[in-house]
């Protein structure tokens, strides 16, 4: 039986995907040993620790995932599991060498936000678009489209 998982992303950053034809691991916000990750998740309404935040009176909020649709759109790519580029939250932690202070951050963060990290999962590898389909969230009729 085949399962799901999902590349979280924005609108504002489909352009730039489209173009390069691929999805890639980053290297931001990680440690100068560690190896970049294409995070994934098993979550099949939204990841939460994809959630953008703003600065609203002076504080920085996570916006909700209306604000997020109307200013930003919101977009998944969708892989179909088993995959063998993919690896779970155990095996990412030790393979992408994230230290364990950071370990402890990222699931503080994630369960303070409603994640699960047993539905992380990540690739070191770039992962072409066409072994995967894109939908958009529709806000009116709350549920994910597919975009053709």
């Amino acid at each position: 039986m085949s399962a799901a998982v999902y590349h979280y992303t924005f609108g504002h950053k489909l352009r730039i995907i489209k173009e390069d034809g691929f999805l890639r691991p980053t290297g931001v916000n990680i440690s100068p040993r560690e190896v970049p990750v294409l995070w994934f998740s098993r979550n099949p309404q939204f990841e939460q620790t994809a959630a953008k935040a703003w600065l609203q009176n002076g504080m920085v909020t996570l916006m909700t995932h209306s604000e997020m649709d109307r200013m930003l759109g919101i977009f998944r790519f969708k892989l179909i599991t088993p995959d063998a580029r993919l690896y779970s939250w155990m095996q990412l932690q030790r393979k992408a060498r994230i230290p364990p202070k950071t370990i402890c951050h990222m699931i503080d963060e994630g369960v303070k936000r409603g994640a699960r990290p047993r539905d992380w999962y990540g690739s070191f590898v770039p992962i072409p678009l066409g072994s995967m389909r894109l939908q958009r969230w529709n806000d009116p009729a709350q549920e994910w489209e597919f975009v053709p």
